[in-house]
This record gives structure tokens, sequence and C-alpha cells, in this order.
């Protein structure tokens, strides 16, 4: 039977291994991914009573879940934090960080081995959107 709230085959996109809500957690970045959680918490609250029920409550912790997910992976600052003023004394220069090198054959054998784009990400502690350029690239 297919779970319609963890993975639902209408999300899928064939070939890719990876789902929509991937794309769009990449498109977005981590601000606006949490918005577009959060507005369809609030959508799936609203409805449950009159559409789906239980199933709309479980969609709604889903997003919460993926909303959590991307605070804490981003930083998890809080809505004060984030609009906080910048501090008025001068910033010292940060030292820049050397580039370390990506492994393209992490990336390939990860990916080869059905891995989603989002564990690759947690893996080797980038960002969904830089694997989704490395994976670009080794199409190439």
């Amino acid at each position: 039977m297919e779970d319609k709230i963890n993975k639902p085959s209408h999300y899928e996109l064939p070939g890719l291994n990876v789902e929509a809500i991937d794309v769009v957690r990449a498109v977005l970045g981590p601000d606006k991914f949490q918005g577009f959680c959060r507005g369809n918490e609030i959508k799936y609250l609203i409805r449950a009573e009159r559409k789906n029920g239980v199933e709309d409550l479980e969609k709604a912790q889903k997003y919460l879940s993926w909303e959590i997910e991307s605070k804490k992976s981003s930083g998890g600052g809080t809505a004060h934090e984030e609009i906080a003023a910048p501090e008025p004394e001068a910033k010292k220069a940060t030292p820049k960080k050397k580039k370390e090198r990506f492994d393209m054959g992490k990336l390939r054998a990860l990916h080869e081995g059905g891995w989603s784009v989002a564990k690759i990400a947690d893996e080797m502690g980038v960002s969904q959107q830089t694997i989704y350029s490395k994976l670009k690239e080794l199409k190439k």
C-alpha cells in the first residue's frame, strides 16, 4: 500500500531518485523553504476537519518535521534573531576558509547507491543545491 504521507508516488521524479520536495528545498533555500512548509502546515490543519481528517493532520506534521529539520540544519534561529538589527560595531574581517576538495567519487557512489539528495548533502556536509550542481557536472 502506498504511503501517502512520507513517500507519495505522484511526487517522485522518474529516473532521478529525487522527490519534488527535494527540488523545492534546493531551489528555495532554507528561509523560503521554511515559509513554504509553514504555509502547508496551516493549510492542512485548517482543512483537516472538512476534508481528509487524520491524513491531513499527518501531512501537516510532515511539513512541520521538514521545517524543523531545515531550521536545525541552517542554524535554527528564531524569527526574533533573524530580524535583529546588526551590531553597530565594525566587524573584523574573517579569514577566508580554504576551499575543501569535493569528493566526486563519493557523490557518484552514493547517488548510484540510491541515496536521496538530502541524505547525500547531510553525509557530505554541503547544501542540497551543491549536490544538484555536482550531479549536473557528473552528467556532462
